[in-house]
């Protein structure tokens, strides 16, 4: 190709010399995000950057201050939740360690720099902030915020985990900014050697950048046995949501009124002799972000929503296979259900078209 058109081979050099910049960096990136930010106690930590940045204005007035000390108090259940203090401590241990070994010194946060060559204190530097840090759980952190006043702005910012927190952030900002500039220039060049590439071979037909577009995809309602003895039937009903109905457990809660229609099978339009339809399972090929997608059958017709794949088949981002990758949807029975019998929004179905089974 470039011997038929020259223009190509100093555009593929800034092309090479570009993506050797980026590597390092993205390298360093995949270390932010996926290791170090995926420490449970800092993105607690982080839901404070608002608040600091507040308090370290004189112009800012007291009543803003107190509204955002109340909208992190009124998030805190929500956020610890499903926290678990020993499982986090134990998995920031784990990927600490791993980025100690793996960045650079210039690439850590200060506070973990003087581990870079001797990884010894690394223990009980974590101990210590997961039993110093105001966000270790929910009780701690009410009491500080219940008690907040600007002057302690300062213990804040010299939580340990905040502190953690805050250099990362800078550090990502910064990383990000470098990142942005490089990715401009590759996109610049790539353009440069796709016109070159539609110069040089104008009979061929060069497909359009997909990304950000609409795709459909396609395939069909299907069981699956992706194990010796292991059988996946392709729909699931409402005698599976009352079979694991705990409200102990915040996983399997249920309203009241839900736990009273199933209960009394009382599904409206939408059941299938006697069958509420749940959910099922198709090997349509989807990937992150399809959620919330539209499942047509061959009619153009809606009959489910995305929402979730098989645990067996999450490598289809890299390889599909038709024996393991199924998506799974909500059905659009159980879906008009909620709508029409459990929420009373029948103004909703009353604009709707329903086939009918």
């Amino acid at each position: 190709m470039t011997k038929s058109n020259p223009a190509i081979r100093p555009i593929l050099d800034s092309l090479s010399f570009y993506n050797e910049q980026y590597k390092p960096l993205a390298f360093v990136s995949d270390y932010y995000t996926e290791a170090l930010s995926a420490v449970e106690l800092l993105g607690l930590a982080g839901q404070y950057k608002n608040l600091v940045a507040l308090c370290n204005s004189d112009t800012i007035p007291d009543s803003l201050i107190t509204a955002e000390i109340n909208k992190i108090k009124s998030g805190l259940k929500g956020a610890y939740r499903n926290y678990s203090l020993t499982t986090d401590k134990s998995v920031a241990h784990s990927l600490i360690a791993m980025s100690l070994v793996k960045l650079k010194k210039e690439n850590l946060p200060l506070d973990l720099k003087q581990f870079s060559y001797d990884h010894s204190g690394v223990t009980s530097y974590i101990e210590k902030m997961y039993s110093k840090s105001i966000f270790r759980d929910s009780v701690s952190a009410s009491d500080f915020l219940s008690h907040f006043s600007r002057r302690k702005v300062k213990k804040l910012k010299n939580d340990p985990a905040y502190r953690l927190y805050a250099e990362l952030n800078l550090l990502t900002i910064d990383l990000q900014n470098s990142i942005d500039r490089l990715t401009s220039s590759l996109n610049r060049f790539q353009r440069m050697y796709f016109a070159e590439l539609r110069k040089t071979d104008s009979s061929r037909r060069f497909y359009p950048d997909a990304n950000s577009t609409l795709r459909l995809s396609y395939g069909q309602i299907q069981s699956m046995s992706p194990a010796d003895g292991k059988i996946y039937n392709w729909f699931t009903t409402a005698d599976g949501l009352l079979a694991k109905f705990d409200n102990s457990n915040p996983d399997f809660k249920m309203p009241e009124k839900m736990v009273s229609l199933l209960k009394a099978k009382d599904y409206g339009r939408f059941a299938i002799k006697g069958v509420l339809p749940v959910a099922f399972i198709s090997s349509l090929h989807t990937t992150g972000g399809n959620s919330g997608s539209p499942v047509l059958d061959a009619k153009g017709q809606l009959v489910g929503i995305n929402y979730d794949r098989v645990w067996e088949g999450i490598m289809s981002d890299l390889y599909y296979d038709v024996t393991y990758c199924r998506n799974i949807a909500l059905d659009v029975r159980y879906f008009l259900f909620v709508i029409e019998k459990y929420g009373n929004a029948t103004r909703l179905t009353d604009e709707m078209t329903i086939v009918g089974n």
